[in-house]
């Protein structure tokens, strides 16, 4: 007689993180390091309060996230922007960046 073997899925189950939040960044910055690739997302905005006490622009830079990633990782993020971007693309229409203007 053959022995069976049953595969077995584990139960999955999830939860949001007490940290969790949403974030629009103005940039990324970071880079290769070993045994990582480092993103740290920036957001950028105008100091309103400065610009209507003290007439003066006043840009803020605030590092909101540092994601590091492996390799393999940061591959498969890449893949799965890759498909989104497609995706949006041919909803929406092609996505111009500063770098293409």
């Amino acid at each position: 007689m053959g022995t069976e073997f049953k595969e077995v899925v584990p139960e999955q189950r999830g939860s949001r993180s007490e940290f969790y939040r949403e974030i629009t960044p103005s940039s990324f910055w970071g880079g290769v390091r070993p045994g990582f690739i480092e993103a740290i997302a920036v957001t950028s905005r105008t100091n309103a309060i400065e610009l209507m006490i003290n007439n003066k622009v006043v840009v803020e830079h605030v590092e909101e996230i540092c994601i590091k990633l492996t390799p393999q990782q940061a591959k498969s993020l890449y893949k799965w922007l890759e498909g989104n971007i497609d995706n949006y693309e041919k909803r929406y229409g092609s996505i111009k960046t500063n770098e293409e203007e």
